[in-house]
């Protein structure tokens, strides 16, 4: 009988070891997964800098293979050129009618008059 409880001993303690060293693998090759992902995402962010300062040295003569590419780059800054300048429009009115509400007397490109005797509807609680 203690055949018995010693085979099934030993058959626990290897299956224990090996869960073990199958954990440690696992935990390895997690460790090497992130280690290799990080140094992909280094290796683009040092691309993206060779890229860029490439673009720069060559955008006035860009190489005949990659300028359907500079093209691509001229067509989306000046699209955000575009869009940023609407995006001022859209400030300006904004602070227009900003101006408007705390000047209801005035129009939005009237100059505020700075002196309180000139002043409508100040100090009555009326705005």
């Amino acid at each position: 009988m203690s055949d018995f409880f010693q085979d099934v001993f030993n058959k626990t303690k290897k299956f224990a070891n090996n869960a073990v060293d199958e954990t440690k693998d696992a935990a390895q090759k997690v460790k090497l997964n992130n280690k290799i992902s990080n140094e992909v995402q280094m290796i683009d962010r040092n691309m993206v800098e060779i890229g860029k300062y490439f673009y720069e040295q060559n955008k006035e003569n860009p190489p005949q293979e990659l300028l359907q590419y500079f093209n691509n780059v001229k067509v989306l800054q000046d699209s955000i050129a575009i869009s940023r300048s609407e995006i001022q429009n859209i400030d300006n009115a904004m602070a227009a009618r900003k101006q408007a509400d705390m000047n209801p007397n005035q129009s939005p490109n009237q100059n505020y008059n700075q002196n309180p005797s000139n002043n409508q509807n100040m100090g009555n609680g009326q705005f």
